[in-house]
């Protein structure tokens, strides 16, 4: 009789701490959005603007306009970056309705940068290299589907003469599209990981986040 007790108890326990994950989860996320998230997060889609509307007067086949959203993954963590990318694209709408369509692809940027400054691979500039280049890989994956169904190439930015010139040596669309984006998106992607790295460095040290501390100390 003791046997079958011990294996309902330890049902019972194993089914408890099932339970109680999702919870555990559920209260990390909501712990990140603290009141210094909900002022970090303006100050990252300012950036995340401005740098954008600079980029897109100047013609540049670069974008910068996920600057912001890296910032906030390193010093709030991938959640709060998500939004601040979400956010970003809502507001550039006002700009061109197309923004709102990207708007995924800013949430995930924001989550793998959070995730990887979690891990420890903003420490070093090897270690910002490489999340230059995952978030290139992320951002031409999810990109160019989007690029092609919206678009059709022809965005308006600096990357699609790139594309047209593809286009013009006889390329077909999502060629010329998925080869654009790897030449584009690793300068973008990088610089973007190390103008967000270097803006809060220059911060005080009272202005950074703990979580940011941890991020970019070895």
């Amino acid at each position: 009789m003791p046997a079958p007790r011990r294996k309902v108890s330890a049902d019972m326990s194993t089914s408890r701490s099932s339970d109680t994950e999702p919870v555990g989860f559920l209260q990390g996320v909501k712990s990140d959005f603290n009141t210094r998230a909900w002022v970090i997060i303006p100050v990252g889609v300012g950036i995340n603007v401005a740098l954008g509307a600079v980029v897109q007067a100047l013609h540049l086949p670069i974008f910068l306009d996920v600057v912001g959203t890296i910032l906030v993954a390193i010093m709030c963590g991938p959640w709060v970056a998500a939004v601040t990318g979400i956010t970003t694209n809502v507001v550039m709408t006002a700009v061109n309705p197309i923004w709102i369509c990207y708007a995924p692809l800013q949430a995930i940027i924001g989550i793998v940068a959070g995730i990887l400054a979690v891990k420890g691979l903003m420490r070093t500039n090897i270690g910002r290299l490489v999340v230059g280049l995952i978030l290139t890989v992320t951002a031409a994956v999810i990109a160019a589907p989007i690029i092609v169904a919206t678009t059709g190439g022809a965005g308006g930015t600096g990357e699609s003469a790139i594309t047209a010139f593809f286009l013009a040596t006889g390329d077909q669309i999502w060629s010329s599209v998925v080869k654009s984006k790897f030449i584009v998106e690793p300068i973008d992607k990088i610089l973007s990981v190390f103008i967000a790295v270097l803006i809060i460095k220059v911060l005080p040290a009272r202005y950074r986040t703990t979580r940011a501390t941890r991020a970019l100390t070895r």
